[in-house]
């Protein structure tokens, strides 16, 4: 049982860490990390298609080989496409930040109703960040802001949760620090 919470403390304090750099950059620079991200994503696209393209002309143009090529050129499109059409994208992105938001925090809740043992279930301050988290989600989904307030908000989001990343690293940093304790049949 020890290893499992020396396992869940690291993850938490992996997880905190990286929710409060990624909240603190959208804090910081919403439209750099916008204009990063869409950048990233096309030029990932275009680097994951690139491959499937040379597989064919390397290993001979045979029929069976096709679906590489296929695969590839549809990766590579749709790296153009994220990279002309990035307005577009960036436009969609408060529903799809929105939705991963909710996703993420009702994962977390249910994750944290599962682990009732040893006192490590959700407490009620939980509940209401939880809560208060999937306002925000509807809030960012809604967006009657623009689109680097939105940012700024789900960026504060994000720190939110990496916050309690770090309080669930020291709960099961302690879980795993006191000794086991024995079943002496008492």
């Amino acid at each position: 049982m020890k290893d499992r919470y020396r396992i869940l403390s690291h993850h938490a304090f992996i997880k905190g860490i990286l929710f409060l750099i990624f909240g603190l950059l959208l804090l910081l620079w919403p439209s750099l990390v916008l204009n990063g991200f869409v950048y990233v994503l096309a030029g990932g696209l275009i680097l994951l298609g690139i491959p499937g393209v040379l597989q064919y002309f390397q290993n001979g143009k045979e029929e069976e080989k096709l679906m590489p090529l296929l695969l590839g050129l549809l990766l590579i499109a749709a790296g153009v496409v994220a990279f002309f059409f990035m307005k577009q994208i960036i436009g969609s992105l408060p529903t799809f930040l929105g939705m991963l938001l909710i996703v993420a925090v009702v994962n977390d809740m249910i994750q944290r109703m599962r682990d009732r043992t040893k006192g490590h279930g959700i407490k009620s301050w939980q509940v209401v960040v939880h809560v208060l988290l999937i306002l925000v989600a509807i809030l960012i989904i809604w967006n009657p802001f623009g689109i680097d307030l939105m940012l700024r908000i789900f960026g504060a989001a994000v720190c939110l949760l990496g916050v309690v990343e770090f309080i669930d690293f020291r709960r099961y940093r302690r879980a795993y620090a006191l000794p086991e304790q024995e079943n002496t049949g008492k």
